[in-house]
């Protein structure tokens, strides 16, 4: 499997890579600004669709009511109305709602470089981030007033708090945050929690069920938290 792959790769001995930082790395900023660019072009040009004014209606008001909208709406988790209620605060125009989903997809676009340079350091982090910002998806979610550009944003964040978590320099600050990450994540779509099941079954392949316990505890702290959603 992939991730299994992934998994073994991420705990070897790391390559000496060079010092800059993902954060500093200027072609990711170019990568990044320019899908900025593109998808707020798109965001001006495109018309709302059905899916988007349900978004809208359901975050029209207080975040209480985004919230009950979610759930009993949508049926969906609450997490992505509520912040694009409060998003909307500062401006309610639809232009101003897509770009949420813009910044979702260039911080994920941010994370993609992090997630490269980690896992191959031979290779400039700036062709993973290239890699992600041209992918059609990516770009039709950061146009979208849905909930994706966050999915992609929280996805790819949990892939990277996994690797530091569940590797060899496994620390308890690194296991905390990727069970805050992890909670978030249910609370903003319930598929993500399928994610979080491959972390477990990628773990359980290439360390063996001793290794996989921290793990499935971490896991069972994020499914007491999303109790209240049941």
């Amino acid at each position: 499997m992939a991730l299994t792959a992934i998994v073994q790769q991420s705990s070897a001995p790391e390559l000496e890579t060079p010092p800059e930082s993902v954060w500093g790395n200027w072609k990711i900023g170019v990568v990044t600004a320019g899908y900025v660019v593109f998808c707020a072009w798109l965001s001006l040009e495109l018309n709302v669709w059905r899916d988007e004014m349900y978004s809208l209606h359901s975050s029209e008001g207080t975040v209480a009511h985004a919230v009950r909208q979610a759930l009993g709406f949508e049926l969906q988790p609450p997490v992505y109305f509520a912040l694009l209620s409060v998003w909307r605060l500062l401006d309610s125009s639809v232009f101003f709602a897509r770009l949420m989903s813009t910044a979702s997809g260039a911080l994920a676009i941010v994370t993609a470089g992090a997630i490269s340079r980690r896992l191959f350091p031979r290779v400039d982090p700036a062709w993973g981030a290239a890699l992600v910002a041209t992918h059609p998806f990516v770009v039709w979610a950061g146009t979208e007033i849905r909930v994706y550009a966050l999915v992609l944003l929280l996805g790819a964040a949990l892939f990277l708090a996994f690797l530091s978590a569940y590797g060899d320099t496994s620390s308890r600050w690194a296991r905390a945050a990727f069970t805050a990450l992890a909670v978030a994540a249910i609370y903003t779509q319930y598929y993500l929690g399928v994610l979080l099941l491959c972390f477990g079954a990628a773990l359980l392949v290439v360390r063996g069920p001793r290794r996989t316990l921290p793990f499935v505890a971490d896991l069972g702290v994020v499914g007491l938290m999303a109790v209240p959603l049941l």
